[in-house]
Parts: structure tokens; C-alpha cells; sequence
């Protein structure tokens, strides 16, 4: 209705408003600041083609206005507010706005006034800018250049709001095969500038560094993890290959339990990156770092990795599935921590390659050559009698690489939890050899008899056509609890 009003009258209505309009911008009630923001969306909606001069004027007493509403923003109407600018500049041309636009910029952060004064004006200045998409390069540079001191802001809500209009800001920076760069601010010029600042949180030495600097270098890296997540979901390009540079950062703070914040942050944006469609050029980059990160002296790191690269690989299976490269160096890191000294390394790794048999990511070609691998390995001698003379460095070695040939076996019953393979009676009659090993091999054992009885009870009276009399007495064994009065 104002939108129209202004556009039919003109200025010659304008006059009567602007009483009214001091008046609702001073006042601080719900209802009393909608009621102003409507009448100025519709006002600035409505003059989009009135004369320069009749702009000019309009602009001369909307500016005032307009500041004195900001300053006055409460949490009932901050939305209304955000809105209202929005509206205003939709589709629009920015020449048109220049005087709104200049208005938002001034200065969005005042620390005198408070942290929710500034979050205000940022969620204002970000209806706005947002709305203009690539039109207004200049000013995305400009903000960009006055945001970057605030990145470690004291106050956590005006971080998430500076993080979030970050993320506009590199919304525009999408890559077009054939089509000239954006010249709104860059994230790989940002992200490299960033990545060597969070280094010292790469190596678990945040612990050594005291007083400010401490909080200040964990602020950063929770406002950049906001930005990740962000660009992660909202971004139509995905993931890019200068976002992997933070990933041995993540993986290496996403169990850091001194800072849960931290931590969850690390966890939301692991998440997000790991379910990016991936180009060419990011899968070459992203087996480079986890490949890295598989070295990594931090057990949790190496965990974390794992978790990660198993739904990595997973959502762009069919990508990297185009090269046999990427396929075996795919398979290479999972068996790789399959080895790992660490228990829970391994326990993770097993399950991942269970799942990559699963999918056949394997090729056909390598998969009887690992079974095979995995029943020499399982046949390391690891004989009690022999412990008082073997050394405890050797014993414990010999473990590993049993308990390694174990999992990977484990692992092909996994991969099956609704059929019964031709190979696989084997693999359960071999399995049920070791179920008396030391822990923790025996515990890795019975868990996947007890997950293959779980998954093939209903159909068991088929399954157990492929069994032979003896292997079918033997895991009946292994799978029936001896019963108390036998």
C-alpha cells in the first residue's frame, strides 16, 4: 500500500508522513518501529523513479531518520528492521541506493554502544548488502577490509553475526569455467591468510600459549569454522580446494575437551565439509591432506580422519571411482590405520573398509589378493608359551598384526549383513579360531559373530544352505550360549 501510495503521489504525500515518521523511529514499542519500518520500505520501494531532485530531498530527511531508528533497535524488532532493508534494496540498483547503502556502512561496529547494538547494525547492513548480490564488488572489499580486525571479537553473538556476513560476502565468489572472477573479495586470498595464524592449533600447542593471544587465536578459529560451515551449505560451488588447508586443524580440535564450544564447532564443520560434492582438483587435494593426517602423531587426529574420509568418500563415491589412482589410495589410508598402534584407530578403520567392501569400491581384481593378506596376517604366532621368551616389543607387535589380519576379516562379514557369499563360511570358521585369542583380538571377534547372528536370523533357515555339516556345527558353537542345565 505505501509502495503504491509513493510511487502514484510522489512527494506530494511525503510531507504528512514525516512527522509521524520521528515520531515512530524515537519510540522503542514493537509495534510503534514495524509500523515505521513498513512505511519506509514502501517509501524507498516507491520512489524508484522519482526525479533526482525529489531523491535528493527524499534522502536528505530519510538519512536522519533512518539512524536514529537504528539506534533505538530493540530484540522484538531487529527482524523488522533487517527486513525492511532487505525489501528496500531488493532488486534495485545500487547507484540508486548509494545514499542507504553509505548509510549501512558507517561503522557497524561501535564498541561504546554494546555487543547487541553492533549485532544490530551488522544484521542490518547484511539485509541490505545481501540483497545486491555481485552488483556491489566495491563495497563487499570495503566491508571486507573493516571486518577482518573484528574476526576474534570478544563478545560470541557480534563473532556469528560477523560470520555470517562474511559468508555473504564470498557467496559471490563462484567459479564458472570460462567466465572472468568475481571482483567481490576472494575466499582463497581470506583462507590464506588465515590458515598460517591457526598453525600452532594444528600440533596440540594451543596449550602452551598464555593470556590474550590464547583466546585470541581459538576466537579466530571459531568465527573461520562458522565461515566454513556456511560457505559448505550455502555455496553452490561446495567445498574448494583452499578449505582442505583446515582440516588437519580440525581433525586435530574436534575431541578438544577443554573448550566444548570449540569442539562442537569443529564437529559441525567436518560434517558439512564431508558432505560437499567434490570437483577433480578438491578430490586430488583432499587424499594429499587426509593422506597427511594418517601420519599425524595424534592418535585423535587420526580417528577423527577417519570419520571424516569415511562420508567424504562415501558422498562422492562416483567421483573418485573414475580414476584407479584415487581408488587405491583410498583403500591404501583405510588399511593403513588398519595397522594403526592405536586401538580405536583400528576398530574405525575396520569399519569404513567394511563399508567400502560393501559398496564394491574395492576392484575386483584386489579384493581376493587383501582377504588373503588378512588371512596370513591372522596366523601371526602370538602362543602364550612362547612369552616368557620372546621380547615384549615383539609379542606386542606380533598382536598388532594379528589383531590387524583379524579385523580386516571382521570386516568382509560386515560387509554382508544380508547375505551369505560364497567365501564367506570360510572367513566365520577362521574367525572362530581366534575367538580365544588375547584381547583384543577376542573381542573383535565375538562382536562380529555376535552382529553376523543379529543380521541373519530372520532368513538363517536359507543362510545356512552355504554351510557345510562341520562349519555349521562349529558356528553353532560359537553363536548358541551353552545353556545352564546341559
Amino acid at each position: 500500500m505505501f509502495k503504491m501510495l509513493f510511487r502514484n503521489h510522489e512527494d506530494e504525500v511525503l510531507e504528512w508522513f514525516k512527522l509521524e515518521l520521528n515520531r515512530l523511529t524515537q519510540e522503542k514499542q514493537e509495534s510503534h518501529q514495524r509500523c515505521a519500518a513498513e512505511i519506509i520500505a514502501g517509501l524507498i520501494r516507491g520512489s524508484k523513479y522519482w526525479n533526482y531532485s525529489k531523491t535528493q530531498a527524499l534522502w536528505d530527511f530519510l538519512c536522519p531518520v533512518l539512524r536514529n531508528a537504528f539506534g533505538n533497535i530493540t530484540n522484538e524488532t531487529i527482524g523488522d528492521w533487517g527486513t525492511c532493508m532487505a525489501t528496500a534494496s531488493e532488486s534495485r540498483d545500487p547507484n540508486r541506493l548509494h545514499w542507504l547503502l553509505e548509510l549501512l556502512m558507517e561503522e557497524p561496529i561501535r564498541e561504546e554502544e554494546g555487543s547487541f547494538a553492533e549485532t544490530s547494525r551488522l544484521y542490518v547492513l547484511q539485509g541490505g548488502l545481501s540483497q545486491q548480490e555481485w552488483r556491489v564488488a566495491e563495497l563487499n572489499k570495503r566491508l571486507m577490509s573493516y571486518l577482518q580486525p573484528y574476526l576474534t571479537h570478544s563478545y560470541q553473538n557480534v563473532r556469528d553475526r560477523i560470520g555470517s556476513v562474511v559468508t555473504n560476502i564470498f557467496l559471490q565468489d563462484i567459479y564458472i569455467p570460462g567466465v572472468n572472477p568475481t571482483h567481490s573479495p576472494r575466499k582463497k586470498d581470506f583462507m590464506e591468510n588465515v590458515i598460517p595464524k591457526l598453525e600452532i592449533l594444528k600440533d596440540d600447542k594451543v596449550s602452551l600459549i598464555e593470556g590474550d593471544d590464547r583466546k585470541e587465536i581459538l576466537r579466530l578459529f571459531k568465527t573461520v569454522c562458522q565461515i566454513l560451515s556456511g560457505l559448505l551449505t550455502r555455496s553452490p560451488n561446495g567445498a574448494t580446494p583452499e578449505m582442505f588447508g583446515f582440516l588437519p586443524v580440525l581433525c586435530a580440535n574436534e575431541s578438544f575437551d577443554i573448550d566444548p564450544e570449540l569442539s562442537r564447532d569443529c564437529v559441525m564443520c567436518l560434517s558439512s565439509m564431508s558432505q560437499a560434492s567434490l570437483s577433480a582438483e578438491c578430490v586430488e587435494i583432499a587424499l594429499i591432506t587426509v593422506e597427511q593426517i594418517s601420519s599425524s602423531p595424534s592418535w585423535k587426529s587420526r580417528a577423527t580422519c577417519l570419520d571424516f574420509f569415511q562420508c567424504l568418500a562415501f558422498n562422492n563415491m562416483f567421483v573418485i571411482a573414475t580414476k584407479k589412482e584415487w581408488v587405491d589410495r583410498t583403500v591404501n589410508v583405510v588399511l593403513k590405520l588398519l595397522k594403526d598402534e592405536r586401538l580405536e584407530v583400528r576398530e574405525k578403520a575396520a569399519k569404513v573398509f567394511g563399508g567400502l567392501l560393501h559398496c564394491d569400491f574395492v576392484p575386483k581384481e584386489d579384493f581376493f589378493a587383501l582377504m588373503n593378506g588378512f588371512l596370513k596376517n591372522s596366523r601371526k604366532d602370538v602362543s602364550r608359551k612362547k612369552r616368557e621368551i620372546i621380547d615384549p616389543k615383539h609379542l606386542q607387535s606380533s598382536i598388532l598384526e594379528r589383531h590387524c589380519g583379524v579385523l580386516g576379516l571382521c570386516a568382509f562379514v560386515n560387509a554382508h549383513p544380508y547375505d551369505v557369499p560364497d567365501y564367506l563360511p570360510d572367513i566365520l570358521v577362521t574367525l572362530g579360531i581366534h575367538i580365544h585369542d588375547p584381547q583384543p583380538i577376542s573381542g573383535s571377534v565375538r562382536k562380529t559373530l555376535s552382529d553376523f547372528k543379529r543380521t541373519h536370523h530372520e532368513t538363517w533357515h536359507e543362510h545356512k544352505e552355504k554351510f557345510t555339516e562341520d562349519q555349521l556345527l562349529m558356528l553353532t558353537d560359537l553363536l548358541v550360549s551353552p545353556s545352564y542345565y546341559a
